[in-house]
């Protein structure tokens, strides 16, 4: 596992329950190995709601 990937599943952990922003890439050719997605998340924002502006 990749730093970068730890670094995800920690932020996707740590912003649990609340609006998040994926940044993700797509892969055209998929291995096994790596599950049954071309999707893969890169990085993680926390964002505010859409429904509530403050």
């Amino acid at each position: 596992m990749l730093d970068q990937d730890k670094d995800v599943i920690s932020k996707l952990k740590e912003f649990q329950g609340e609006y998040v922003k994926l940044t993700y890439v797509e892969r055209f050719v998929t291995f096994f190995w790596m599950g049954d997605t071309k999707y893969f998340i890169t990085a993680v924002e926390k964002e505010s709601s859409p429904h509530f502006r403050n």
